[in-house]
């Protein structure tokens, strides 16, 4: 059910909301808008390998691949989607493998022209848990408008929800933590 919620949310994020809100189709024109930004944007596209670490309940190595694809843009910022893999070796005292595939899905708000400040919000989903938690990232972004090599560092904050070993939700808590990630856009 979660997934449908979450899939749903980006979709009508994705498609621009006059198209879902407004009673004559007929009139809306379904070219992408662009920009100068836009124009001068060729690297649009993003592959980045990401690394960071889990502090708060649970604690440890994460790793996870990534595209980030440019949705809208506009002179000074941008709206991207952020879909990737990842493998985490997080542990607590009460986890038995610490080891789990995990799905980043996020909607990022970058500002700025080559150097950007980078906002974004989704989730994690866990498969081992099948659970989705609430994610949000704050950090800088350098990614060229021509292409080429993109970084990116910030943090991450993630809301868990905690079990015993039965399966028993025990409480909710934050993880949070440091990321870098080195790609190529094109």
């Amino acid at each position: 059910m979660r997934i449908f919620v979450v899939t749903s949310l980006l979709l009508f994020i994705i498609f621009d909301w006059q198209v879902l809100w407004s009673t004559d189709f007929t009139s809306y024109d379904f070219k992408p808008r662009r920009s100068k930004f836009k124009r001068q944007r060729l690297g649009s596209h993003t592959l980045m390998g990401e690394a960071g670490m889990f502090y708060g309940y649970y604690k440890g190595l994460r790793y996870s691949f990534n595209y980030d694809g440019i949705l809208e843009a506009e002179e000074n910022h941008a709206l991207t989607l952020r879909l990737g893999i990842g493998y985490s070796q997080a542990t607590n005292d009460s986890t038995v493998l610490g080891q789990e595939v995990f799905i980043p899905i996020s909607i990022h708000v970058i500002i700025g022209k080559k150097n950007h400040f980078d906002l974004g919000l989704g989730g994690y989903y866990f498969e081992n848990r099948k659970d989705i938690t609430p994610m949000l990232f704050i950090g800088f972004r350098h990614q060229n408008p021509k292409g080429g090599f993109t970084y990116r560092i910030g943090a991450d904050i993630h809301m868990e929800r905690v079990y015993d070993l039965r399966g028993r939700n025990l409480q909710k808590t934050a993880v949070y933590g440091p990321l870098i990630a080195l790609g190529w856009s094109f």
